[in-house]
């Protein structure tokens, strides 16, 4: 995990992938590239004027990441403009509105929430109990209840101002509805131009791995 190293140790790490060319199988180590800071890649797309999406990941020290992010956006006041912190993790978003109510925050939301635990869980070295996988009734009403976090409703009561949900998912009724209800929409992830294309005639925001030109 990387909350198992600190910030010394993971900025000596090195961006390291395959090589693409077929003839070779050796690794590409790019000794220029390393992990930055979030103030580092703050202070870089200061001058861009893109917009963020901070996406947290924290579960075991909630109260002293929202200290963290909270100092980074009255240091950087730019941020309240151009970014937001997105979380599957409502603990994480709740956090963050206690102490900042200007900083704008978004629910990573999927339709099978522990199906997606489970898979996640299984890549690591602590996977879920199948006595949990097995309770098929608790999944359910899991499901059900992150689900319904992401609908108006839910997102009201949390205090978020975007709903960030997945591409699969997404159909004109749902956009109408968050439409309504003075919500906005970001879908993730939107990799093929047909989509991105569709959701741009509905005016719904994207989260893409791909640069479109």
């Amino acid at each position: 995990y990387v909350s198992q190293y600190t910030c010394a140790e993971l900025q000596q790490m090195r961006f390291i992938r395959k090589s693409k060319k077929k003839s070779t199988a050796k690794l590409d180590i790019y000794e220029t590239e390393y992990v930055p800071t979030l103030e580092e890649v703050i202070k870089f797309l200061e001058p861009t004027h893109l917009k963020i999406m901070i996406e947290i990941k924290e579960s075991g020290n909630i109260k002293k990441m929202s200290l963290i992010i909270n100092e980074l956006y009255e240091k950087y006041p730019y941020l309240y403009e151009r970014s937001f912190c997105a979380s599957f993790d409502p603990r994480n978003l709740y956090a963050i509105r206690l102490l900042n109510l200007r900083i704008i925050t978004g629910f990573i939301f999927v339709k099978y929430f522990t199906a997606d635990l489970i898979n996640d869980a299984a890549k690591t070295s602590k996977p879920i109990s199948m006595i949990f996988q097995n309770n098929l009734i608790l999944r359910y009403i899991l499901d059900e209840l992150f689900w319904w976090l992401g609908t108006p409703r839910g997102l009201k009561l949390m205090g978020c101002n975007i709903a960030c949900l997945e591409n699969t998912e997404i159909n004109d009724r749902l956009i109408d509805v968050y439409k309504q209800n003075k919500l906005v929409l970001a879908v993730w992830t939107v990799n093929t131009l047909e989509q991105k294309m569709w959701l741009k005639s509905r005016k719904v925001s994207i989260i893409t791995d791909i640069h479109f030109d």
